[in-house]
């Protein structure tokens, strides 16, 4: 190795390093997002935006809660009365916030 190649290596582990970091410090301020029981259908729609529509059937049989699905996120949200969350049936993966981040 030359001694170029010795300043310059450490140099870039460093950033790499740093860079890091600042990714490691990003993804827990911003975190994944959790959708808990509870949670209003508003919480819901500012974190992922409207939904892609209600369901009405699964297979034959009809679904007689107000069930709202996010297809671009994999996910299926049964909602009470109150429009509040009742189950989740998929929430979002760390790679699923990640792939929606960059708009993949």
């Amino acid at each position: 190795m030359s001694r170029r190649t010795r300043r310059i290596l450490p140099v870039l582990l460093a950033a790499l390093a740093v860079l890091i970091v600042i990714g490691l410090g990003g993804w827990l301020v911003f975190g994944p997002a959790t959708i808990r029981p509870g949670m209003a259908r508003a919480e819901i729609e500012a974190k992922y935006g409207p939904s892609d529509g209600k369901m009405l059937a699964i297979g034959n049989t009809p679904v007689t809660a107000t069930t709202f699905v996010w297809k671009d996120r994999g996910l299926v949200v049964e909602f009470d009365e109150a429009d509040r969350v009742r189950t989740v049936m998929k929430s979002p993966s760390l790679f699923d916030n990640i792939r929606s981040t960059l708009g993949l």
